[in-house]
């Protein structure tokens, strides 16, 4: 911060925050005087994200204002923040995982703060993936929110949420940990046996296989049309890493069908692709759908 301001450096006058009907700080002024340091603190979905956002000047105040130098930062962002020195958080993990819920690469993500879950989507937007965020998180990403204050961006947006009756971490978790298996998965009968296609590994028969990334994208584009034939073209754009031609989408479904240790699992149709050995006789429940 500028050293020569002779303005009060921060300040809250009246300020409040709602998200639509549901009041997260309300009416709250306080001064902070050159030369001390302060501390936030409040329980989770107390609103700590959203003061701290309004006092950047990244979020208006549903009503009031707050002052940075004295002036109102959410109108003079701009020449405010350029007195002002703020670390902020690094995007690269966020980046990260928008990229990873874009291409269904996790089994679900979390959320403690309205704030987090309407910036989570703000960058999807930004990254050019909002469109397969929202529909990730509507199919196989489970989204987990510590409460209804932080379920509402979600909402908003159409987005099944779970939610613990407790606004508390601990109770979040069991939460997900409990909900995650029944809800999250695609399960398909296959040759003789039961996959249920994660995130990040399958499970076989009960037993968790993990499975290395290319393996993963190719399974995962076979069980999205079981049974169907996918055409070696289309997968080869999922092997990168190999040598760019059709027998190395051949090395990478020799190496996913070690993984899963029965090659029966993945069958070659001869001159065209591959297809799961799907046996709809067997679904049952088993209907190849996301369990949500």
């Amino acid at each position: 911060m500028n050293a020569g301001a002779s303005a009060v450096p921060l300040a809250c006058e009246h300020l409040s925050i709602r998200y639509g009907r549901t009041r997260v700080i309300e009416d709250v002024s306080f001064t902070v005087p050159p030369g001390c340091v302060y501390a936030l603190l409040g329980r989770n979905g107390a609103g700590k994200s959203s003061l701290v956002r309004c006092l950047l000047g990244e979020q208006k105040p549903s009503a009031g204002r707050a002052l940075l130098l004295g002036r109102d930062v959410w109108r003079e962002r701009a020449s405010i923040l350029s007195e002002v020195g703020v670390v902020p958080e690094d995007p690269t993990p966020l980046r990260r995982l928008v990229d990873n819920v874009a291409a269904s690469g996790v089994d679900a993500v979390s959320f403690t703060s309205a704030p987090a879950a309407a910036s989570f989507l703000r960058a999807a937007d930004e990254q050019g993936l909002g469109d397969r965020v929202r529909q990730a998180l509507r199919g196989p990403v489970l989204a987990a929110c510590v409460g209804p204050v932080t379920a509402g961006p979600l909402l908003r947006e159409d987005i099944p949420v779970i939610q613990p009756s407790r606004m508390r971490l601990g109770a979040l978790v069991r939460e997900i940990v409990e909900q995650l298996p029944a809800r999250r998965g695609r399960v398909l009968p296959v040759a003789g046996h039961v996959l249920d296609v994660r995130g990040h590994a399958v499970v076989v028969d009960g037993t968790l296989v993990p499975l290395s990334a290319a393996s993963m994208a190719l399974l995962v584009r076979l069980a999205a049309r079981p049974g169907q034939v996918v055409p070696r073209r289309e997968l080869l754009n999922l092997t990168p890493g190999e040598a760019g031609d059709e027998h190395s989408v051949e090395v990478a479904v020799g190496r996913l069908r070690a993984a899963l240790g029965d090659p029966r699992i993945v069958l070659t149709v001869v001159k065209r692709g591959y297809r799961l050995a799907y046996e709809p006789e067997r679904a049952g429940t088993y209907d190849g759908g996301w369990r949500y």
